[in-house]
């Protein structure tokens, strides 16, 4: 575990090592302006010292006084400055995580979205994020500034009165213990709670997607106490985070006030007075400077709590973006060269897959689809229909065996091939929102006349043009007002798939909601096109097509 932890500490500091070497200029003027913050906050307590010690000399305390004035303006604007660049800094320091996160989720493999739902996905890009911000501006970067607040302070104390300096640095450690006590408490509670809450995300959809499910079965109760578990869990870890937030600030005032007490009573003693003897002004300036000294402190108990959400949140992005990613083999850009005709589009040879030891869904599978067949896999219900698409797609690999695309080993074809192989239609059409040529295109680059003709072509294909140049605005009616029916929103999901010119189509029960004319309406169109396309089928029921090879698993 502690081993594991220094992983993990490592990979933190590593990421945002890599986000300031890309930003070197501003993290160098935020430096700058940070060491200028840190000095110039020095100057106004000895300033205000010096006026009170020269109040009975009016010419020099009125220019005491401006000096003071001068000295808190010079302050407030270098501060300013300073959290103005770090504020910057954490917006660029949120696109670099978002836009790395962004890149890595197209390179995993698919197990990874079948074993994390949308809502922990979405949490980590959200949640995850913005915490981490907090981490860098009000956690890295201001307990650098604080820390660097504190050792100056000390030094100007201790230049003033060597003892008092003394007493002062006493004080601190104990007050750091306390602060790293809270520090790890609050952590412990807020990693429950970002578990809580990623389980929370992953619940909203689901009930929502299922609320008919669940009104007809009666099971408004389970799910309301299986949602009241999560808030529960969550209520108690931020409770517990609210009870340290909450005493953590007035202890350090108690101190503070303390420490005061301490100083001036020691400064009026007989014997005590020999050693912590100060001026009128230079108690002034120390009631200042210990105020200044307790100030990042409390500041910093006050953010215990997003400090410690922020570094459970660094964590889990931290480990997102090691997650083992999709492996493929880089080859020449372009598309695949033509294959000899005698070379069959599919193969699976000696094909063997589980997705737990001991359930294996295919032992020893072999079938081949030739250039232009038309194959339909049937089967029951959990034989293996989809998992054969997942696997013939790249999506999982085989345990055993290997599977061949026009000659090529799957493994060995390049992801981005691969991927242009296939055109995939499925059970329902998924509509978008735009136009009627947005259904197709999916907002893929500006209109051009080039870019129509294909559509139109493809239209025809699959016997949609007559009816889309009837529709007043042809592609660019919306589609909301279409008024296509079920089957031809069907053949739009046909034409989304030819819109990327496969040469493999898969269809997974694309017949599955629509009645019987419709039917044998798309399986007409399909057959008008037997010879143009390899055509992969999973059905529950035959199709009625002349030349179709069947494959029952």
């Amino acid at each position: 575990m502690k081993q594991a932890d220094k992983e993990n500490k490592h990979i933190n500091w590593k990421l945002f090592a890599q986000f300031l070497s890309v930003h070197k200029w501003a993290c160098g003027l935020m430096t700058a302006l940070i060491l200028l913050a840190s000095t110039t906050i020095l100057i106004p307590p000895w300033v205000l010292g010096k006026f009170v010690d020269q109040l009975n000399r009016p010419g020099q305390a009125w220019t005491w006084g401006l000096t003071w004035l001068a000295a808190g303006i010079l302050a407030g604007v270098a501060e300013s400055g300073q959290n103005s660049v770090i504020i910057i800094l954490g917006q660029k320091l949120m696109h670099f995580l978002r836009s790395r996160m962004a890149a890595k989720l197209s390179r995993l493999p698919f197990s990874y979205y079948t074993t994390h739902s949308s809502g922990e996905i979405s949490s980590h890009f959200l949640n995850d994020v913005d915490a981490i911000n907090v981490l860098f501006t009000e956690g890295i970067v201001a307990l650098s500034a604080n820390a660097l607040q504190l050792l100056a302070i000390v030094l100007v104390i201790g230049k003033t009165n060597i003892y008092l300096a003394i007493l002062v640095c006493a004080i601190l450690p104990f007050l750091w213990k306390f602060t790293r006590v809270c520090q790890q408490s609050v952590r412990k509670a807020q990693l429950k709670q970002r578990s809580a809450i990623a389980d929370v995300f992953s619940c909203l959809p689901e009930t929502i997607a299922l609320l008919p499910v669940i009104q007809n079965l009666g099971m408004e109760s389970f799910m309301e106490n299986r949602y009241g578990q999560m808030i529960g869990r969550s209520f108690r870890a931020i409770e517990r985070t609210n009870f340290f937030d909450s005493v953590y600030s007035p202890i350090i005032k108690m101190v503070t006030a303390g420490t005061i007490a301490m100083m001036m009573s020691l400064a009026a003693g007989n014997v005590t007075g020999n050693y912590f003897h100060l001026t009128a002004g230079q108690a002034v300036s120390m009631i200042a400077y210990i105020l200044a000294l307790f100030s990042p402190l409390e500041a910093l108990g006050m953010e215990i709590q997003s400090i410690q959400t922020a570094t459970a949140a660094l964590e889990r992005v931290t480990q997102f973006l090691e997650l083992p990613e999709e492996s493929h083999i880089k080859n020449s850009a372009g598309e695949m060269k033509k294959v000899p005709e005698d070379v069959a589009a599919c193969e699976f040879r000696h094909v063997s897959f589980a997705y737990e030891k001991g359930k294996t869904i295919f032992r020893d599978l072999n079938f081949t689809v030739p250039q232009g067949d038309y194959l339909m896999i049937q089967g029951r219900t959990g034989s293996g229909k989809t998992t054969l698409f997942r696997l013939l797609t790249g999506l999982i690999r085989p345990d055993h065996g290997e599977i061949l695309m026009y000659g090529q080993s799957l493994e060995s074809m390049d992801r981005q091939k691969r991927r242009a192989l296939f055109g995939i239609v499925e059970q329902k059409f998924e509509k978008v929102e735009g136009t009627l040529r947005d259904q197709i295109t999916l907002h893929q680059g500006e209109p051009s006349s080039e870019d129509d003709t294909w559509i139109w072509h493809i239209l025809e294909q699959v016997g949609l043009e007559s009816t889309f140049r009837q529709i007043p605005g042809g592609l660019d009616a919306e589609a909301q007002g279409a008024g296509l029916s079920d089957g031809q929103w069907q053949l739009m999901g046909l034409a989304r798939a030819l819109y990327g010119n496969p040469r493999i189509l898969l269809l997974d029960e694309f017949t599955a909601h629509v009645d019987t004319k419709t039917e044998w309406m798309l399986y007409q169109t399909l057959a008008k096109m037997k010879g143009q396309y390899t055509c992969i089928v999973i059905s529950h029921r035959h199709m009625n097509m002349d030349n179709i090879h069947v494959l029952e698993l």
